[in-house]
């Protein structure tokens, strides 16, 4: 018998009119998402989807209010209301990839905070 071991993967988002963006999500281990839980077994915290990803191919350029402007990191996508659909349409790729199960984002999606409330995913 032999155990395929599967790498980081890469993933070009379509949400938020992203073209040349590339965000790579690693494959936490079963230890890495016990620490990440915390003993608690039935939610998908915002720590965990930021785990996953391992790096943000060129991200787009954020400008805030007060007119300053920087390159989106991973722990933005979360909090920044205007990125919610990015936030949802990469949960779903990554759930989509590992052994998230499908019921658990289809209650997801009846959610109605949003990400940037500090709201936590059922997966």
């Amino acid at each position: 018998m032999t155990i395929q071991i599967l790498g980081d993967f890469d993933y070009r988002p379509t949400s938020c009119g992203l073209k040349d963006t590339v965000v790579t999500f690693r494959r936490l281990s079963g230890n890495d998402e016990l620490a990440l839980r915390g003993g608690d077994d039935e939610s998908f915290p915002v720590r965990r989807f930021l785990a996953a990803i391992s790096g943000i191919r060129n991200p787009p350029t954020l400008e805030f209010p007060d007119g300053s402007k920087r390159l989106m990191a991973a722990a933005d996508i979360p909090d920044t209301a205007e990125l919610s659909d990015l936030y949802y349409e990469l949960v779903v790729e990554y759930s989509a990839r590992t052994s998230v199960s499908e019921d658990a984002i289809k209650k997801n999606a009846s959610l109605s905070a949003s990400p940037s409330q500090g709201a936590e995913l059922d997966l």
